[in-house]
């Protein structure tokens, strides 16, 4: 007999659902952020101001690609695991090799989304003190 080398699905299910959960903030969170962006060039219209905030808007726009991937690699990881419960024994090792991946990506998704806010948060602080 073939022994599954997915002990606990339920396991990654739950990670898949805690990814989905995390990355659904992210995206309110870059739409605020570009709200937020969006209201300083209204109120300040300085050079300085709009060159950044170029390069914030690239850079929003970005993670929302970013997310939108994310979100699909899951939601495909999510429809393997399915079927592995539900008895279609597909390539354990693939869908573990895919949970690690998607574990790595989401663990570096994370860090570097929280580094560009505060990058962000002072810069435009940095920014507005100059005026």
């Amino acid at each position: 007999m073939n022994k599954s080398l997915i002990q606990a699905p339920e396991k990654y299910r739950h990670e898949l659902l805690a990814w989905e959960r995390s990355l659904d903030y992210h995206k309110q969170e870059n739409a605020y952020l570009k709200m937020y962006l969006a209201e300083l060039i209204d109120k300040y219209n300085e050079v300085d101001l709009v060159t950044t905030a170029e390069y914030f808007n690239n850079k929003f726009v970005f993670i929302d690609e970013l997310i939108l991937t994310l979100h699909q690699d899951i939601r495909l990881q999510s429809q393997m695991l399915k079927q592995h419960i539900g008895g279609e024994h597909l390539q354990d090792e693939l869908i573990l090799k895919l949970q690690v991946r998607l574990r790595n990506e989401m663990e570096k998704f994370v860090q570097e989304n929280t580094a560009l806010k505060n990058e962000f948060n002072n810069t435009i602080s940095d920014t507005l003190n100059l005026s």
